[in-house]
C-alpha cells in the first residue's frame, strides 16, 4: 500500500505544480476585503422542525441528493493553474448541479483572508493548483492534484447524505442577507458539527494569468496553447470573495441533528463592488476535527442571490 502511494504521488508531480515563491500581498492590494476572516455576520437562526410555505422552502425531507464541493487552491502567479481552472469548469459544467466549485486565491490580489485559516487548519497549503474534495483524503491525499479531482469528486457522490441544505437570500442597503436551512435525515452525534456560508464570484477579469501551456511544450492539445503568457483577458470563475459565518463556520446545535430536524440560521455581509448577476451562494455542513485529516463536509449547496433553493 505504501508503494502505490509513493507511485500515485509521483504521478501527481508529473502533472506539473507550482510552490510558494512570492510575497504575500499586503491589505491594500487585496481586492474587496469583505468579511473576510470569517466574522459573524448577521445573526444566527434557530433549530425548527419544518419549512412553512411564506418562505418558499419545503419541509425537511427524508432523503437529500450528495453533492461535492471541490475547493481549488490557485493563484494568478502560478502558470500551471489555468490548467486546473479548466479541470474545475469542466467538472462544474459536467456535474449537473452535484459538483460544486469554490477556488481560494493565494499570493494575488483575489486573495482572502479565509485563506489563510485553512492554510493553517489542513496543515500548509504547498501546492498550486490542488484541491479539497468535500475536504476527505483521496488515496491517502488531502490536497489532492488536479489528475485526480473527478475520481474524489465521484467517490463523494456515491455516499449517501445525511443531511441537505435549502437556501434563500433578499439584497437590501447594499447587504446580502442569505437564510441557511440545514435538514437532517439522520441522527449526527458526537462531533462538532457547523454551517458555513460562503459568497463566490465568477467572470472576474482584470487579473492577468500565468500559463506554462502558452508554447504548446507542456501539452501540445492543450486549449491554452497560444493565449500568451500570461493570459491577459483570462476569466476567474468560483473564486471565494466572502465568508459570512465564522471561518471554520458556526457551530449547529445537537438537538436539531436528528432525523426530521431543521436549524435555520441568516447571516448578511455588504457587497459593493460584485457583480451580484455573478455571485453564488455557497453554503456546507461541515464536520470540523482535531486534525487536518479528520474534517469532513456532510453536504454542500449552492444558490444565485434571490434564488429560492430549496431542498434537493
Amino acid at each position: 500500500m505504501k508503494q502505490f502511494f509513493v507511485l500515485l504521488f509521483a504521478i501527481a508531480l508529473a502533472g506539473g505544480s507550482c510552490t510558494k515563491e512570492y510575497q504575500n500581498p499586503t491589505p491594500a492590494e487585496v481586492a474587496n476585503p469583505v468579511d473576510n476572516t470569517g466574522g459573524t455576520g448577521g445573526t444566527g437562526g434557530t433549530g425548527g422542525t419544518g419549512g412553512t410555505g411564506s418562505t418558499g422552502i419545503s419541509p425537511v425531507p427524508s432523503s437529500f441528493s450528495q453533492k461535492a464541493l471541490v475547493e481549488e487552491f490557485t493563484g494568478t502567479w502560478c502558470g500551471y493553474c489555468p490548467d486546473g481552472a479548466l479541470i474545475l469548469e469542466d467538472m462544474v459544467s459536467q456535474g449537473a448541479g452535484k459538483i460544486i466549485g469554490a477556488s481560494y486565491h493565494e499570493g494575488d490580489a483575489l486573495q482572502i483572508g479565509l485563506f489563510d485559516t485553512l492554510d493553517a487548519t489542513f496543515d500548509t497549503i504547498e501546492s498550486f493548483p490542488s484541491a479539497m474534495v468535500n475536504r476527505v483524503p483521496f488515496s491517502g491525499l488531502l490536497l489532492i492534484d488536479r489528475n485526480y479531482w473527478s475520481s474524489a469528486a465521484n467517490m463523494q457522490l456515491s455516499q449517501t447524505a445525511p443531511c441537505g441544505i435549502a437556501i434563500t437570500s433578499y439584497i437590501q442597503s447594499g447587504n446580502l442577507s442569505v437564510t441557511a436551512h440545514c435538514g437532517f435525515n439522520t441522527t449526527l452525534s458526537g462531533g462538532d458539527y457547523r454551517i458555513s456560508i460562503i459568497l463566490t464570484e465568477d467572470g472576474i477579469t482584470g487579473h492577468p494569468q500565468n500559463n506554462y501551456y502558452d508554447d504548446g511544450t507542456l501539452d501540445p492539445g492543450s486549449p491554452l496553447v497560444g493565449l500568451g503568457d500570461p493570459i491577459i483577458d483570462f476569466v476567474h470563475n468560483h473564486v471565494v470573495r466572502a465568508s459570512l459565518t465564522a471561518a471554520l463556520g458556526d457551530l449547529i446545535p445537537a438537538s436539531t441533528m436528528i432525523p426530521g430536524g431543521e436549524y435555520v440560521t441568516t447571516k448578511s455581509a455588504p457587497i459593493a463592488g460584485y457583480n451580484i448577476n455573478n455571485l453564488r451562494i455557497v453554503a456546507l455542513i461541515n464536520r470540523v476535527g482535531p486534525d487536518a485529516n479528520s474534517h469532513q463536509v456532510m453536504n454542500a449547496q449552492q444558490a444565485n442571490v434571490y434564488e429560492v433553493k430549496d431542498w434537493d
